[in-house]
Order: structure tokens, then sequence, then C-alpha cells
């Protein structure tokens, strides 16, 4: 199936030629979909843009280039009718067996996401200071019924953002450890314990030693 975004038609349809409306790169395209029309959903988009006419006028020009399958009008940016092409799309699209077992929620470990979860709480917190100059590797996860033991080190390039990270008494870096905590216990469904450190590894997003070592193959 191909899906065929189209911005608001030219106001002015004098033209008895229909491909005057287009402008050059959607002509291009069209020529790229001929032969496929009927398994292309054309999509008028940004109809928030002109009048209840236009719109219909424009369909029905769109009409004349090709049989396409589907003509569905929007505005991705009000909403408008985007829940109604999904289902069409829906339609179109092929069932397939599924990748995965259906109980199977993700491919990664239960570490990765763990290491996510912490630096998710730092992004969200310090977005303007640390924007992806952080890293979060997971030393120590130590699997018990009681209690799961997870240590982990957030590696940043500067020992100012180790500061930043920190924070005044260390309060920072506390919030961001309860924040994490309380989504991994969510996640395992077990009480978590978990120690965050951090360390500067100086320009390691720009090393590529450092970059395998955090993971980053």
């Amino acid at each position: 199936m191909n899906l065929w975004i189209v911005d608001p038609l030219k106001e002015s349809f004098s033209n008895n030629d229909n491909l005057t409306f287009l402008n050059t790169e959607d002509q291009k395209i069209l020529k790229l979909l001929t032969g496929k029309e009927k398994n292309t959903v054309l999509v008028l988009n940004k109809i928030d843009k002109i009048s209840k006419e236009q719109v219909l006028l424009s369909i029905s020009k769109l009409k004349d280039l090709a049989n396409f399958s589907e003509i569905v009008p929007i505005s991705a940016l009000k909403s408008t009718n985007v829940e109604y092409l999904v289902e069409i799309i829906k339609k179109y699209i092929p069932a397939h067996p599924f990748y995965f077992e259906e109980n199977q929620f993700t491919d990664v470990s239960e570490r990765f996401l763990a290491s996510e979860f912490v630096r998710e709480e730092i992004f969200i917190r310090l977005k303007q200071e640390i924007p992806y100059s952080v890293a979060v590797v997971v030393e120590k996860f130590i699997d018990s019924t009681k209690c799961i033991n997870i240590a982990c080190q957030i590696c940043v390039e500067r020992e100012s953002q180790k500061g930043i990270l920190i924070g005044v008494k260390g309060e920072m870096l506390k919030n961001i450890g309860v924040a994490a905590r309380k989504k991994i216990e969510r996640l395992l469904g077990n009480k978590v314990h978990l120690d965050l450190r951090v360390k500067v590894l100086n320009k390691w997003s720009n090393n590529k030693n450092h970059l395998s070592t955090l993971g980053y193959n």
C-alpha cells in the first residue's frame, strides 16, 4: 500500500489540465505512482486552511487524476479525520504473524530498561543543562525475591555536568534515583534498592573506546 500526502491545491482550477494544480514535486510523485494508483491512499492535508467548497473541489480534481483506492481529507494540525485515516490504513495493511509472543512486551533486557528509566529521569529534570552528554551503565543487577539490588554508573563528559547532576547536597541525584526506582519497581513488580554514582568520562561521546565500553557499538 502507498500513502501519498498532498497539501491544499491552488485556488484556481480554470485550466483544463488537471496537473496544473499540483506542484512540481507532486507531479513527479504522481508519475512514480503510475500503475500503482489502486494501491494508493491519497491524503489531502491542511484542510483547516481552505474552505469546505475548496475541499470538495480539490477532492473532485484529485479523483480525475487517477483511480486511487481512497481519498481522505485531513488536518494533521487539528487532528481532523486522523483517526479515520488510521482505520483506512489498517484496512489495507495485510495481517502478519506476531514477531514475538503475545505476552512479550519488549525484546530488551530488564537491565537495559532500568538504565533507561534512570536516563529518562535525568532528561526530565536536566534537559537544558545536560541534554545528550549522559550515559547510564548498570554495573550490578542482583535479583532476589525480597529486593532487587541495582547499581548504575552515570557517565558525563565534564566536571561541571557532574556537579549539576548531583545537585546541592546531592538533592538532584536523590530525586532522580527516587523517581527512577519507583518506575523500575512497577516494571519488575518487586522492591528495588537503586544505587546511583556519577563519573566523568572526558568527551566520551567522541571517543570510540568509551562508546564501545558504554554499549554504543
